[in-house]
């Protein structure tokens, strides 16, 4: 009889292997079969020895790039310091569901509990070292730069080579590859749930910090974004562009504005449209515009006035909403402005169908609302960035 939770494994030894033999050995392996006792010698795997393997690996990395860096001075742990409301609570269920997964995943491997086939639980061992090792990489590759959290006072770089230069998130890639091989390894319905809840919490986390790196390393970073990946690959990244606008580009800015022109008061008329257009090119002029280009097509344009410190206009093309081009667009608009001075911008009046939208998304940018007053004859209301 087998202990608890292990199963038989073939051991290794000197001798010949013929083909035969391997065939047999992986087709039983794949198809979840006990691993069978080939040359009259058999071991035993002992998953739970691995899996605490892996996971001593894992948070033995975390915790002693954590100490050297608390020699340098540096505090590692920033999760939800001095942030705002939305950062604080987002980071906290953050912490919650990285910390929460640990106990499951003990318990998980204390009881046994697990209910997938041997081949796919060795699988989750391997990808659970896997990440081990992503992870390794990508805190030695950040160096002094590396942060729980978003930091709000330490001046840090803007790291894009080792592993940077292949993903622009490897560490939480290597959480996502721990905890899945972990949930491969025992799977039941307790680690699953903690599993889901912390990879979908460090997505929005690194959603969030991309907000964050456009606005303090601006063109660089955007940069970067196009040139790699959020997960991993070169050569491509996000296709979408994010630029100062150009003479040369009024055409297609305004092809834009025509399809939107309905959503802003003001640009009923073609005489408005005409004086737009004499508007845009003046910003233009100003640096003071900024367009989203997707496949050289203008998809999202923004004008701001640097002297009134304010977002004057901010179109999206209907066919590439969701995408999160008005916030990369209004991350860098940030990065051209003094970051000392609040940022102003209106939008409709609560109760209109029309702004519900807007208003959400400035509300999730961090805009609080101001006061109500009128443009070009419309009741509107002030949205204010406090910075």
């Amino acid at each position: 009889m087998q202990p608890s939770g292990e199963i038989p494994c073939l051991a290794l030894c000197n001798g010949a292997f013929d083909k035969g033999e391997f065939r047999r050995f992986f087709a039983l392996y794949s198809n979840g079969t006990v691993w069978p006792k080939i040359w009259g010698q058999e071991t035993a795997i002992p998953y739970r020895l691995l899996a605490l393997s892996v996971l001593a690996i894992f948070y033995g990395i975390y915790l002693v790039k954590q100490w050297l860096q608390k020699r340098r001075g540096i505090q590692t742990m920033q999760i939800g310091r001095g942030k705002d409301a939305q950062t604080h609570t987002l980071e906290t269920l953050m912490g919650i569901a990285t910390v929460g997964i640990i106990p499951a995943q003990l318990l998980s491997i204390g009881f046994g509990w697990s209910h997938l086939p041997a081949n796919t639980r060795f699988t989750g061992f391997c990808v659970g070292l896997v990440g081990d090792l992503i992870f390794l990489i990508s805190v030695f590759c950040m160096k002094n730069s590396w942060r729980a959290g978003i930091p709000v006072k330490d001046k840090t770089e803007l790291v894009t080579d080792g592993i940077y230069a292949y993903s622009r998130n490897p560490a939480f890639w290597g959480f996502d590859l721990q905890y899945i091989g972990m949930l491969l390894m025992y799977c039941n319905l307790l680690t699953g749930m903690f599993t889901v809840f912390a990879i979908v919490m460090l997505h929005l986390q690194i959603l969030q910090e991309e907000r964050y790196l456009t606005a303090t390393f601006g063109r660089a970073y955007l940069d970067y974004r196009h040139r790699v990946f959020r997960y991993r690959g070169v050569g491509g990244g996000e296709k979408m562009e994010i630029i100062l606008g150009k003479i040369s580009d009024i055409d297609g800015w305004m092809d834009l504005v025509n399809k939107v022109k309905d959503d802003f008061p003001g640009l009923e008329t073609t005489e408005a449209l005409n004086e737009h257009r004499n508007t845009v090119l003046e910003f233009i002029n100003k640096e003071s515009a900024i367009c989203a280009k997707s496949h050289n097509k203008i998809v999202g344009t923004l004008l701001f006035s640097k002297e009134n410190h304010m977002l004057c206009f901010l179109a999206v093309d209907i066919e590439h909403r969701r995408q999160h081009i008005a916030e990369k667009m209004v991350s860098y608009m940030l990065t051209l402005m003094d970051s000392s001075d609040d940022i102003i911008v209106t939008t409709h009046r609560e109760g209109v169908p029309e702004g519900i939208a807007a208003r959400a998304f400035y509300k999730r940018l961090g805009f609080v609302e101001g006061k109500l007053v009128e443009e070009f004859g419309s009741p509107v209301q002030e949205f204010v960035l406090k910075r």
